[in-house]
């Protein structure tokens, strides 16, 4: 929270994410349409675009998941009947 009440400090982009995983991306997010610095925006901003890619990976490789396991049980069902 300091980086952002203190607008002159220089933003190490390490301290930013920690800072960023420490508050969250819900929080991160209110922070950033409230326009706080510069440096801590750009850097807040990538994280972000991070965390939402990884999510989308995480979110596509679940529905891959859950075919492959429709498609598995679809094959053993017929295979149970035949």
């Amino acid at each position: 929270m300091s980086v952002v009440s203190a607008p002159e400090r220089t933003v190490v982009p390490e301290e930013c994410r920690r800072q960023c995983r420490r508050l969250g991306a819900a929080r991160v997010q209110q922070l950033l349409e409230a326009s706080p610095p510069p440096a801590w925006r750009e850097e807040a901003e990538r994280w972000l675009e991070e965390q939402a890619l990884r999510n989308a990976r995480l979110t596509q490789w679940m529905v891959l998941a859950g075919i492959g396991l429709s498609l598995l049980g679809i094959v053993l069902v017929v295979a149970f009947f035949w």
